[in-house]
C-alpha cells in the first residue's frame, strides 16, 4: 500500500488494512527502529511509541525491534521491497491515487502467484496455509484518523497538513 505521509496514523491504518488482507493478526511482528514504533533505545533497553504500544495491545500482537545494524534480521523485508521496485516499479509512470489500484493488480495477477525462490510456494498457497494460526480481528473497528486541536481564524478555516478547511462560523477564533 502506497501513502503520501507517513504520519503515525496512516502506518498505524496500513497495519490495519493489512491485517484485513490476511484475515487476522500475527502473534509477532518485526521492525526496524523507526520512531513510529521504537522512541529511543539503549543497549536492550527499548522505549516504545506509547500510542504505538497502545495499538499493538488492541490487536494482541507483540512488536519485535530488530537489533541495531543487523540487516539480517531484516532481509526478507528488504527482499521483498527490492522484487517490488524491479518488478512493479521500474519504468513505471507513478500516479497518485491510481498507484494503489494498480499495485492490488500486480500483487494478485503477477506477486502472490509466482513461484517464491525460497519458500518454493506461490505466496497465495502459503497465506491460505498460515491462515489458521492468525489471532481474529477485533469485533471492534480501531480509529486511526488523526485528532488534533487546530485554532480556527476569524474567516472560520483550519489548516491541516498545508490546506484550509472551513468549519461552521460558531467556530471562528475557536480551538
Amino acid at each position: 500500500e502506497f501513502t503520501l505521509s507517513q504520519c503515525l496514523e496512516d502506518f498505524l491504518q496500513c497495519h490495519i488494512n493489512a491485517f484485513r488482507f490476511f484475515g487476522g493478526i500475527p502473534r509477532r511482528v518485526l521492525y526496524d527502529n523507526l520512531k513510529s514504533v521504537v522512541l529511543s533505545r539503549v543497549g536492550t533497553d527499548i522505549r516504545f511509541n506509547p500510542a504505538f504500544m497502545e495499538f499493538a495491545g488492541v490487536f494482541g500482537f507483540q512488536p519485535v525491534p530488530c537489533n541495531v545494524a543487523r540487516g539480517n534480521e531484516k532481509g526478507k523485508v528488504e527482499s521483498g521491497i527490492y522484487f517490488l521496485r524491479v518488478s512493479f516499479l521500474a519504468g513505471r509512470d507513478i500516479r497518485w491515487p491510481d498507484i494503489n489500484p494498480d499495485v492490488q493488480s500486480w500483487l494478485a495477477e503477477v506477486a502472490n502467484v509466482r513461484l517464491h525462490r525460497t519458500t518454493r510456494e506461490r505466496p497465495l498457497d502459503r497465506i491460505e496455509r498460515e491462515k489458521p494460526f492468525l489471532t481474529p480481528l477485533p469485533p471492534r473497528p480501531y480509529d486511526a484518523a488523526i485528532t488534533k486541536a487546530l485554532p480556527s481564524s476569524h474567516q472560520a478555516l483550519v489548516r491541516f497538513q498545508g490546506n484550509f478547511y472551513s468549519v461552521p462560523h460558531r467556530y471562528a477564533y475557536k480551538t
